[in-house]
C-alpha cells in the first residue's frame, strides 16, 4: 500500500543522517561493536487497503553474529515493539494500523515524536555490553521455565568472549536451572559447539 510505503520513505529519510541503513522493512545502525536495529513487521492479513505493523527495536553484537550467523532475528537481544502511538489505529494492542487514504505525515510526525522520545534512546542504552549480560543473565535467572536456547547461547557467547571471569558461576546456574532431559542435551551441544567444558 502506497502510504505504508511512504511512511518507511519518511522513516528512511529521518534516520539515515543519524547513521541508519534501511535493508527491506529494516533500518540498521553499525558501529565498533553493535547492530542497532529498528524492523517494521507486517501483520499478515495487511492488503492494500490497511496495512497494520508494529515496530520493532533491539540490538546484537557482531560477536554475536559471528558466533550465530548473520541471522538477525535470532541475534536480537532486548527486541521489543512500540505500541504506544495514538494517531495510528491500534489492533490487538502491538499492532499499529494505517489505512489507505490516511495522512502520511500526520502518522509520520508521530512516529518520530516516538523514536526521538523513546526509541532511540532506549536503543542507545542497551547497545552496551553489560547492559546485554546483565538482560540475558536475568532471563535465565527465572528457573520456572525450560531455558530458552537462543538466549542461552548468546549469554554464553557473551560470558566467553567479554566477561570470562563469570563463565563458571553462568554455567553453574544454567546446569541448575535445566529442566529435563532436553534442556540438558540443547546445553551439552551449545557448550560443544562454544568449545566450553561442562
Amino acid at each position: 500500500m502506497e502510504e505504508f510505503k511512504n511512511l518507511l520513505k519518511s522513516t528512511g529519510k529521518y534516520l539515515s543522517p543519524l547513521g541508519y541503513k534501511r535493508k527491506g522493512l529494516a533500518f540498521i545502525r553499525e558501529d565498533d561493536d553493535f547492530y542497532s536495529i529498528i524492523l517494521f513487521q507486517k501483520y499478515s492479513l495487511s492488503n492494500e487497503t490497511k496495512v497494520s505493523f508494529s515496530v520493532n527495536y533491539g540490538v546484537t553484537t557482531k560477536l554475536i553474529l559471528t558466533q550465530q550467523g548473520k541471522q538477525f532475528s535470532n541475534c536480537l537481544v532486548n527486541s521489543t515493539y512500540a505500541s504506544d502511538l495514538s494517531r495510528l489505529e491500534k489492533f490487538e494492542d502491538q499492532w499499529l494500523t494505517i489505512i489507505k487514504g490516511n495522512d502520511v505525515e500526520t502518522a509520520f510526525e508521530e512516529l518520530k515524536g516516538y523514536f526521538e522520545n523513546s526509541l532511540l534512546k532506549e536503543l542507545d542504552k542497551i547497545a552496551n555490553f553489560n547492559f546485554l549480560f546483565d538482560d540475558l543473565l536475568s532471563s535465565v535467572e527465572d528457573n520456572t521455565r525450560s531455558l530458552n536456547f537462543y538466549v542461552t547461547e548468546k549469554l554464553l557467547i557473551l560470558t566467553k568472549y567479554k566477561f570470562s571471569d563469570k563463565l563458571n558461576d553462568v554455567i553453574s546456574l544454567l546446569n541448575k536451572n535445566a529442566k529435563g532431559e532436553n534442556d540438558r542435551l540443547f546445553l551439552r551441544e551449545i557448550f560443544t559447539e562454544l568449545s566450553i567444558t561442562m
